[in-house]
C-alpha cells in the first residue's frame, strides 16, 4: 500500500484518472485521494484548470465528503468555549471554514480583530452606536436585498469581504467586534427578524443591523407587535449561544435547500440534531 507521500506524488494522475470509463477505477481513486483529508485541497489547487467538468464534479465529492468529516469531528467542540460570544464565533467560524475549505488563508477572527483596530482608530463614540456608525456607515456593512438566500451570507468570512449579510450574521460581526471592544453587545431573536441588542440609559435599545443599524428602542418594537412573556424575556436576555447557532443552522439549511443542493441541507439539519441532542444532555 502506498505512503502518504507516493500518494501527494501521484496526485496529478489521480485527478486525471476521476472520469476514467470504469467505475471501478473512479471509485478507488476517490477513495486513495480521501485519504489525504485536508491537504487534498492544497494539493490539487495548481491542476484544476487542467480538469474537464466531470473531473472537477468528482474531486467536488471527495471534497465535499472530507469537509463534512472534518466539521462532524470538530463541531461539538464549540460547546465548550467559555463565554456567550466566543462560543458562538467558535461555531461561526467553524462553519466559515467549512464552506470555503478548510485550508482558507483568512480567518473570522483576523478580519474582527482588523474592523476592531480600524474602529480604535475611526475618532468616533467608542460605545455601540460610534461602533454601528462605523460599521454600518462607514465601512458599509448592509443586508444583501439582492441575494438573500446566498450560503454564504451566513459566513463570517464571506460577510466582511462582501460586506453583504443577512440579520444574523450582521449582527454576529457587529457583536463580536464588539466584544473586541469591551461592549456588551448581545443578539435578540424578535419574530421574523434578528436584532442586535444594547443596553442604553437603562434602557434596552435594538439595533437593525440589516437597516444599516438603524435604532429602534424595545419599548416601541413590543408596541407596535403586542408580546407575549416569552418576547419579552427575550429582549430582556438576548438570544443565547444555542439558540443562535440553532438559528444560522436552520438559515443555511434553508438556503441551500433553495439552491437545490439537498446533500448539504442535510447535512445542516444533522449539525441541528447534534446541537439539540448535546443541549439536552
Amino acid at each position: 500500500m502506498k505512503n502518504d507521500d507516493d500518494t501527494r506524488s501521484q496526485v496529478p494522475y489521480l485527478l486525471q484518472l476521476l472520469d476514467d470509463d470504469t467505475a471501478a477505477v473512479r471509485r478507488r481513486v476517490m477513495d486513495t485521494l480521501e485519504v489525504l483529508g485536508a491537504d487534498l485541497e492544497l494539493l490539487a489547487e495548481p491542476h484544476l484548470p487542467e480538469l474537464n467538468a466531470d473531473q472537477h464534479d468528482a474531486l467536488r465529492q471527495v471534497l465535499a465528503r472530507q469537509r463534512k468529516a472534518w466539521l462532524r469531528e470538530r463541531w461539538p467542540s464549540w460547546a465548550a468555549v467559555e463565554g456567550r460570544r466566543p462560543r458562538i464565533e467558535a461555531a461561526l467560524s467553524l462553519l466559515a471554514r467549512f464552506q470555503l475549505g478548510v485550508e482558507f488563508p483568512l480567518s473570522p477572527g483576523d478580519l474582527l480583530d482588523d474592523l476592531a483596530d480600524d474602529f480604535r482608530g475611526s475618532g468616533l463614540t467608542p460605545d455601540a452606536f460610534g461602533l454601528a456608525k462605523f460599521l454600518f456607515e462607514e465601512v458599509g456593512l448592509s443586508g444583501n436585498r439582492d441575494d438573500f438566500y446566498n450560503p454564504l451570507n451566513s459566513n463570517l468570512i464571506s460577510v466582511v469581504l462582501s460586506k453583504r449579510g443577512i440579520p444574523i450574521s450582521l449582527v454576529a460581526v457587529y457583536m463580536l467586534v464588539g466584544r473586541r471592544l469591551g461592549l456588551d453587545i448581545q443578539g435578540c431573536n424578535v419574530p421574523n427578524h434578528f436584532l442586535a441588542r444594547v443596553i442604553h440609559d437603562k434602557r434596552i435599545v435594538l439595533v437593525d443591523c440589516f437597516d444599516r443599524g438603524r435604532v429602534v428602542e424595545a419599548g416601541k418594537l413590543l408596541s407596535r407587535s403586542p408580546a407575549n412573556l416569552r418576547q419579552l424575556q427575550m429582549l430582556r436576555n438576548g438570544s443565547d449561544p444555542v439558540r443562535t447557532v440553532q438559528r444560522v443552522l436552520h438559515n443555511l439549511n434553508h438556503a441551500y435547500r433553495r439552491a437545490g443542493d439537498h446533500d448539504l441541507s442535510a447535512f445542516m439539519i444533522e449539525l441541528l440534531g447534534i446541537t439539540a441532542r448535546r443541549k439536552a444532555n
